[in-house]
């Protein structure tokens, strides 16, 4: 049985410093395997917190051009 999901808020509306991987996937329009891969090399460096990456929402608003 699947749970419900929380539905991703659009990445303007997002107030926290960092989303997770699917949340990051969604704003960027990547799969979660991509973010993933670019977390030693990528554009974006997320931090590792009890084994889950976690993506800095104000690089991610810079990358898709949302702010300077």
């Amino acid at each position: 049985m699947r749970t419900k999901q929380t539905p991703i808020k659009p990445l303007h509306e997002v107030t926290e410093t960092h989303g997770t991987t699917n949340e990051a996937a969604h704003w960027l329009k990547r799969k979660p395997g991509t973010l993933r891969r670019w977390a030693g090399k990528g554009p974006i460096r997320p931090i590792k917190v009890n084994g889950q990456f976690l993506w800095p929402v104000q690089e991610i608003k810079q990358l898709m051009g949302l702010i300077n």
